[in-house]
C-alpha cells in the first residue's frame, strides 16, 4: 500500500490537483479491489471535499471534526488499518485539513507497524498568497514546507515570473532537497508530471522536522448543513446566480473583516447526481456544476457549506451569511451547525 499525503496552504488548490491524480491512480482494479481509496480530513463537522471527490466516482472516507494531527491521531490509525486490512488499495490518498503539519501525521504513521510500502509528501502552495499565508500562519506554513519531498506551485497563472522566483527562493530557506513544481490546475495536468512526483518517494527511514509551538493560528471555522427548495421548483440557472451572488457577498465581507480567508466552499446535491459546488480563496467564486444542472427544475436539495478565516468571530461569519441568505431569497432549514476555532493550537468546539 502506497500512501500520498497532500499537504498545503488552505485554499491552495489541493482537492483539484487530487481530483486529477486519482482519474490517473484509479485506471483499472486491484484483484476486483479499488485500486485507490482517499482519505479526508476536515476541521468542520460538514465535509465538503469528501463530497466533490465521492461524486467523482471515487472511495473516500471521511474524518471530520478536528484536526488529524490534534485530535484525531486514533481515527487516523484505525482509518489506515481497516484500509489495509478490508480493501487493501495499492494507493491511499490522504488529504489532511490545511492546518495540519505532515511532520506531526509522519510520527504518527510511522510508529505503527502498517503495510506501507512507500510514502510520498506533496505540499501544495498558491502562488498568489504564498506570502500573506506565511505571515499570518508561519508555524504551519513553514512546517509543512519542510516536511515536503514535493513542493507544487499552484495559480502560476496569477503571478509574474519574478514573483515566482521569490517564491522558489523562499522554499529553499526551508527546504533544500525538495523537488519544486509549478503548474495551474485549472488547466490539463499531463500524466508525466504526476510520474515525476510520484517517483520521488519518501521512505520509512525519513528524518521528521521537530514539532512544536502555535499550530494553527487564529483560524475560525464556520460551518452547517440545511435543505432548500420547496414544492414549487427553479429553474437551476437561477439558483445558481443567487448562490454565486451569496458567494461574493459573503467573501467581500471576509475580505474586508478577516486578515486572510482560507478557503469558502458551498456544495448542493440534488438527487443522486446533479451537484453545485463553488469554492473561492478571496476573489470571484469559481462554480463547477453537472452538465444538466442550468436547464434542470431544482425542487428540494441538499445544502453544505463551511468556510475559513483569521482573525474574525464564528458569531460575525454566522449572522452575516444568514442575513445574505435572506437578502438573496434563500430559504434554508438549518440540519447541523458546528464550528471548530484553533487558538494557540488549543481546538474549541461550539455548538448550535
Amino acid at each position: 500500500m502506497k500512501l500520498i499525503l497532500f499537504s498545503g496552504f488552505l485554499g491552495a488548490g489541493k482537492t483539484t490537483l487530487i481530483l486529477s491524480l486519482a482519474k490517473m491512480l484509479s485506471e483499472g482494479k486491484k484483484e476486483g479491489k479499488p485500486r485507490l481509496v482517499i482519505i479526508e480530513n476536515e476541521i468542520g463537522k460538514v465535509g465538503i471535499d469528501n463530497k466533490l471527490l465521492s461524486a467523482g466516482g471515487f472511495e473516500v472516507k471521511e474524518l471530520l471534526a478536528g484536526c488529524i494531527c490534534c485530535t484525531l491521531k486514533v481515527d487516523l490509525m484505525n482509518t489506515l488499518r481497516y484500509i489495509s486490512e478490508e480493501i487493501d488499495p495499492e494507493y491511499v490518498i490522504f488529504e489532511p485539513t490545511g492546518m495540519a503539519e505532515p511532520g506531526s501525521l509522519l510520527q504518527t504513521i510511522v510508529s505503527y507497524d502498517y503495510d506501507i510500502a512507500d510514502m510520498n509528501i506533496i505540499t501544495v502552495v498558491d502562488a498568489s498568497r504564498f506570502f500573506k499565508y506565511i505571515d499570518v500562519s508561519p508555524y504551519v506554513a513553514t512546517g509543512q514546507l519542510k516536511s515536503a519531498g514535493n513542493v507544487i506551485i499552484n495559480k502560476c497563472d496569477l503571478v509574474e515570473e519574478a514573483v515566482l522566483d521569490d517564491i522558489v527562493d523562499s522554499i529553499r530557506e526551508y527546504n533544500t532537497d525538495a523537488r519544486i513544481f509549478q503548474l495551474s490546475a485549472t488547466g490539463h495536468i499531463d500524466q508525466q508530471l504526476w510520474q515525476q512526483i510520484l517517483g520521488n518517494d519518501i521512505v520509512r527511514g525519513l528524518s521528521i522536522p521537530e514539532q512544536g509551538g502555535n499550530t494553527a493560528g487564529n483560524a475560525t471555522v464556520y460551518s452547517f448543513e440545511a435543505k432548500g427548495g420547496g414544492d414549487a421548483e427553479v429553474r437551476g440557472s437561477i439558483l445558481q446566480e443567487k448562490y454565486l451572488e451569496v458567494m461574493k457577498e459573503y467573501i467581500s465581507f471576509l475580505n474586508e473583516k478577516s486578515s486572510l480567508i482560507g478557503h469558502v466552499k458551498l456544495f448542493i446535491e440534488n438527487g443522486d447526481e446533479d451537484i453545485l459546488w463553488m469554492s473561492s480563496t478571496g476573489g470571484d467564486a469559481d462554480f463547477a456544476e453537472s452538465s444538466e444542472w442550468e436547464a434542470q427544475s431544482v425542487g428540494i436539495y441538499k445544502l453544505s457549506m463551511t468556510s475559513i478565516a483569521f482573525g474574525i468571530k464564528q458569531e460575525d461569519m454566522e449572522k452575516v451569511l444568514k442575513d445574505i441568505l435572506q437578502k438573496n431569497g434563500i430559504d434554508i432549514v438549518m440540519e447541523k451547525r458546528k464550528a471548530a476555532k484553533m487558538v494557540s493550537g488549543t481546538r474549541r468546539v461550539r455548538k448550535g
